[in-house]
This record gives C-alpha cells, sequence and structure tokens, in this order.
C-alpha cells in the first residue's frame, strides 16, 4: 500500500525538474526536491568495480593501480573502472579531511570517477551516547535531531552541531568530484538476531515489528536511520544533485520495508509537519549485497522430495543474486517507487557480492572453477538487468590461505597482499576472469533486441553488447543446472538473422593467455564456462590468414606494447593514425615478423587524449586497429 501520495510522473517532466533542481540550489543552498519527485537518470557507464580494503605494506595509490591499471606503472590491472571506498568519521578526525584527496585524485587519473564512498562509523566525540541496546554502544551519531541547517551562522550553511551534517558537507566539498554514490553505514540490517529473514507470521520478524536495536549492527532505532538518510540527501544533494544517495549494502528486505514504512520522526516514525516523508523519499540509490553461496537463495523447498533441493553452480548463484534484489525491487514498488508508478524507480547497485573459491563449510560450494564463472556471468547478466555497478568483495584475499579462518577469505581477486612488494602480485582466477569481461565489454552497452535474436534458451545463456561503432560482442554458455558441478555442454548456432560465417572464440582466461580461436558461427561448442564470441569482421584476428594483433594496454597513455601473431614470415608497417586519417608518427617501415608472436614496446609523447587508429599493412593483412588514449 502507498502511504504517501504523489503524482505521477511522466518523463517530460523528468526532464523539466532537473534544470529547476539546479536553479532551486544555486538560489537558496537548500533543496526543495526528494527522491519522490527526482532520481537523476544514470547515463554513466556500467561499473566494473572492486571493494578496495588495505594491506600492509601497500598504499591506496598502489591498490588503485592494480585495480583499474596504470600505464605509467606498466601494470596492466583488473580493468576496475569504479572501486568502493570507506571514509569514517573517525578517520576524518584523527588525520583531516585531506588525508585522502591525493588519492582520490589518482583514482581519477586512471578512468575510476563515478566511485562508491560508504560513510558513517562517528568517532568518540561525535558518538550517540545513548545506548539503545545494553551490551553495546550503537553506530549511530549524537546530535541527529540538531537542525541541518543554520543559514550560514559558522561559516557554513549546515549546523556545525549537527555532526553527521558537517562530516558530510567536508566529505563531499573535498571527494565530490570522484564520488557518484554515497551509502549511509554499511550493512546497518546485519542481523544478529536471528529474526530478519522470518515472515510476517512470526512473532519476532520485521515485517510488522521494527528491527530491535539489539538485533541489528546499526544499533539505533530505524527512525534514527532514516534520520541519516535524510540528513546525507539534504546536505549531499545541496552540493552534488546528480549524485545517489545509497542505503547502505542491505542484505535484509525486511529492513527494507522497515525503512520505507518509517519517517524520521523518533517518537513513532509517524508523518508529521516536521518529518513529512516515509524513508523512501531520502535515498534514489538501492545498494544490496548478495553471497549466494551462504545466503540461503542456491536452494530451495520441494514437496516432491520433501526438503530442501540445492543449486550450488554460478547459474544457481546468479539465480539467488537476482532473487535477493527482485524481492527489493517489488517490495519498492509496493511503497510506489518503480517505473510508471507513483514516484521515480531507484538506480541499483551491488556493492559486495562473490562466491568463495574455497568453502570452510560442507554444505556450501566452494571452488575456484565456480567462482570465475559467477564473476563473469553476474557482470552480463547485471547489465542485462539494468544495475549500474557491481562491486566484487574483495581486491585480494584477507588472509593468507594457511591463515584463512572464513569463507571470506577466499574471496579475493588476488592472493593476499600483505607484505607482498608491489608488482609481485598474484591475480587469481576469478581476477583473471574479472579483467577478461572488464577487457572485452567497456565501451560496449548491453543490446536488448539484439540478444532477443540470439534465441537464447534455458540451456543456453548470455547476451549481445554493442559499442558506439556497432561493433559486436556475444558472451554465451551452457547453463549449469546440476548440483555441485560446473559441468555442461552444448552447441550453439547463431540463427540465420546474424550473416556472419565465423566468430572469434575468446575463453574465459583470455586476458591472461592472449589465445584466440575460430568457430563456425552455426556449430560453437559451448560449455559451463563463459566465453566471448567476436564476428570475424573485427579487425584484431583474421581467422582466414591467422593474423592477429594486440595492444597492451588499450586504452594506454604514453607507453603501449604491440602483439602481432602471424602464420607466415612477412614485413609489416605500422603507422599510427587520427581520426581523420592523418599520420602521427611511422613506429615501423618493413619490420620483419617471424612466424610466430612479436612483442614490440613503443612511446607516443605529446599524444592528447582521445580515439587513434594503428595502420597495420602487411603480406597477410592490411587493418585498421582502434586505440584509446587517456
Amino acid at each position: 500500500m502507498v502511504i504517501d501520495y504523489f503524482p505521477k510522473h511522466t518523463t517530460m517532466k523528468k526532464l523539466v525538474l532537473f534544470p529547476l533542481v539546479l536553479l532551486a540550489i544555486s538560489l537558496f543552498s537548500q533543496i526543495n526536491f526528494t527522491a519522490k519527485e527526482f532520481v537523476p537518470p544514470a547515463y554513466h557507464e556500467f561499473g566494473y568495480g572492486v571493494n578496495m580494503g588495505s594491506y600492509k605494506g601497500w598504499t591506496d595509490e598502489e591498490l588503485a593501480n592494480i585495480a583499474a591499471g596504470n600505464p605509467d606503472a606498466q601494470v596492466t590491472g583488473l580493468g576496475a573502472n569504479s572501486v568502493r571506498i570507506w571514509l569514517p568519521d573517525w578517520f576524518t578526525q584523527e588525520w583531516g579531511y585531506d588525508i585522502r584527496v591525493e588519492a582520490f585524485k589518482h583514482y581519477e587519473n586512471l578512468g575510476m570517477q563515478h566511485n562508491v564512498v560508504f560513510v558513517g562509523d562517528p568517532s568518540p566525540a561525535h558518538s550517540d551516547p545513548t545506548m539503545y541496546c545494553p551490551s553495546r554502544k550503537s553506530e549511530s551519531f549524537a546530535n541527529l535531531y540538531e537542525p541541518i541547517w543554520d543559514n550560514g551562522a559558522n561559516g557554513t550553511p549546515v549546523n556545525e552541531e549537527n555532526y553527521f551534517a558537517i562530516y558530510l558537507y567536508n566529505l563531499v566539498q573535498k571527494y565530490g568530484a570522484q564520488t557518484k554514490y554515497w551509502e549511509v553505514i554499511n550493512e546497518p540490517d546485519n542481523d544478529l538476531g536471528g529474526n530478519a529473514a522470518w515472515g510476517d507470521d512470526h512473532p519476532n520478524n520485521w515485517w510488522t515489528n521494527n528491527p530491535p536495536p539489539c538485533e541489528t549492527k546499526y544499533g539505533a532505532p530505524i527512525q534514527h536511520y532514516v534520520r541519516m538518510l535524510r540528513i546525507a540527501y539534504e546536505v549531499i544533494k545541496s552540493l552534488s544533485p546528480e549524485d545517489y544517495i545509497a542505503v547502505g549494502g542491505l542484505g535484509n528486505a525486511s529492513f527494507l520495508d522497515a525503512i520505507m514504512r518509517n519517517s524520521d520522526n523518533p517518537v513513532d516514525g509517524s508523518i508529521t509537519g516536521e518529518f513529512p516523508n516515509l524513508g523512501g523519499a531520502y535515498f534514489d540509490c538501492l545498494s544490496f549485497h548478495a553471497y549466494p553461496h551462504f545466503d540461503g537463495t542456491m536452494r530451495y523447498w520441494s514437496d516432491i522430495f520433501g526438503g530442501f533441493q540445492w543449486e550450488r553452480n554460478s547459474d544457481g548463484g546468479t539465480k539467488g543474486f537476482f532473487s535477493r534484489m527482485d524481492s527489493m525491487i517489488e517490495l519498492m514498488k509496493n511503497y510506489g517507487y518503480g517505473k510508471d508508478l507513483d514516484y521515480p524507480e531507484k538506480v541499483l547497485i551491488c556493492t559486495e557480492t562473490n562466491f568463495t573459491r574455497k568453502s570452510l563449510v560442507d554444505q556450501f560450494l566452494g571452488t575456484e572453477e565456480a567462482q570465475r564463472n559467477y564473476v563473469i556471468k553476474l557482470l552480463v547478466e547485471g547489465q542485462k538487468r539494468g544495475i549500474k555497478q557491481i562491486h566484487f568483495y574483495s581486491l585480494a584475499d584477507n588472509l593468507p590461505a594457511n591463515q584463512a579462518n572464513s569463507d571470506f577469505d577466499f574471496m579475493g581477486l588476488f592472493e593476499n597482499l600483505e607484505n607482498v612488494p608491489f608488482r609481485s602480485e598474484n591475480m587469481l582466477d576469478a581476477g583473471i576472469a574479472f579483467k577478461s569481461a572488464s577487457t572485452q565489454l567497456k565501451g560496449y552497452e548491453y543490446d536488448h533486441d539484439l540478444t532477443q535474436q540470439l534465441n537464447l534458451t534455458q540451456a543456453v545463456r548470455g547476451a549481445a553488447f554493442v559499442n558506439a561503432a556497432g561493433e559486436q560482442v556475444f558472451v554465451l554458455w551452457a547453463a549449469t543446472l546440476t548440483d555441485e558441478t560446473e559441468a555442461a555442454s552444448i552447441n550453439y548456432a547463431f540463427p540465420p538473422s546474424f550473416t556472419f560465417a565465423e566468430v572469434k572464440t575468446l575463453a574465459w582466461d583470455f586476458s591472461a593467455t592472449g589465445a584466440i580461436s575460430c568457430e563456425s558461427a552455426r556449430n560453437v561448442s559451448l560449455s559451463g564456462s563463459p566465453v566471448f564470441l567476436i564476428p570475424d569482421s573485427s579487425s584484431e584476428f583474421n581467422c582466414e590468414t591467422g593474423f592477429s594483433i594486440k595492444v597492451m594496454p588499450n586504452p594506454f597513455s604514453k607507453n603501449f606494447n604491440v602483439e602481432i601473431q602471424t602464420d607466415i614470415d612477412e614485413v609489416i608497417t605500422i603507422d599510427l593514425i587520427d581520426t581523420k586519417g592523418a599520420l602521427i608518427q611511422n613506429l615501423t617501415t618493413d619490420f620483419p615478423f617471424y612466424i610466430g608472436k612479436t612483442n614490440l614496446p613503443f612511446r607516443v609523447d605529446n599524444l592528447k587524449p582521445g580515439v587513434y587508429y594503428l595502420s597495420v599493412n602487411g603480406i597477410s593483412t592490411n587493418r585498421v586497429f582502434k586505440m584509446m588514449n587517456f
């Protein structure tokens, strides 16, 4: 049931509203809208994200290098274009608000500009002294109910006595340029009492009872959490109206329901003149967490078998991930938030997910194969389902393998980095899979119509992607349908509407091996591991002649390597040209290439950022290869 009403929106109303929003902010500093009226359109590219973490002996800049890749440091990295970073209040109070400014600029220089920052964790001086749970302090701030604004009485428009408000105001001033999403507390709904999952027929459920402070990680009344959302929404939107305020990585739909049915009224969560909106008005992004291998979403009840049946494989995990997401989407629709409903649809991001590659609990799934298949499948299906960012937990293992004591310790994309020298890090299979997906799909967008033309079935899954130049990439796999195995096999034929005869096949580990094979488009062999299929009309590899060219990294900055593989001895000329065909620099003239692979390093100084092309001419090839300089 929708409790607070606002007239339905049209697309035109949303387009008209945005400039009015900016005008209102520029004139009055404070905002005059909520997420019931306006959600910024999420036009930015899909976020291939990681949780950064911290590791002894590593700077934030070095961690960013291996996450994104840094040509200047000769690090190819994972190809991430977004990171999730923790900037707690206690940290800023101890070290100052400038402590991470240079690191954030470094992220931006590496191409990571739409990052997630999760906020909260007050310093001792800013902590709420009230013990809502007798056994522990809450994660709430003191003075939440002080006025948010003071009309510049102390030099800022926000009230410095409202500790959460002034903390956010200072953060956005320093880090807003590189941040797109602001999560309010990490996992405030972490269930400490075991009642979040009950249905509304259980006496201790969270659907009809507000979550007790002793049962949540947040440790304070739900109305106080709604108050934090309201403060974050008003303060951050006053400075960056196109940024997104996100609930903090929720895992329980029942906690989300409590947010949606309560205002920030500390008495009873009701709506009054002072507390005019329910919680849904104060966030425009649903951020959620999903760990399907142990969160219960990979099993279902069967009346036929009289018990739970498991789907412990990468497709079962992907299915479980979306069942958690869909339950939250449906809940928000019940409160009127969604396409063609009373209020705008909220943006979706996932800021923590993964399988473990080794489970310490017998009933749970834990294999490297399932983990790396899940990584690619989720990145593909996530874009298919409209998620804007997916962040994997975590950049590296929490502990060395021989010290691990939790499934979470085996979720890194790299092996543990503690005291490992920079450039000596070991990328795991999950990281290689992530890198293959980011390498092949960044710059491409999911194409619904083209995917429909594939005529996929329950046995064959995947999606089609297209870039601005019309180039296509297909990601396909045979569905894993048997419990505790990734084994699956099927042959797939592209329908006749696809006129190409052959496809280049890039395996899940292409980013590490560089291997390319060719297959008939009418007889593609698929397994449970996703493959990237490229019509044999693109410039990188010629199925007929066996000629291939690879540029690493791409995008590049000054330095790049050209790797050429040829089936014959030949001389090749390579020129760097601009988008109009004008010669920028001759890189080789009649250079001898012999059968096999040849790798040549190049450096190009004083090159403006933008799109360029390699013109490659020899006996077996006459092709142009697209490159991006940043």
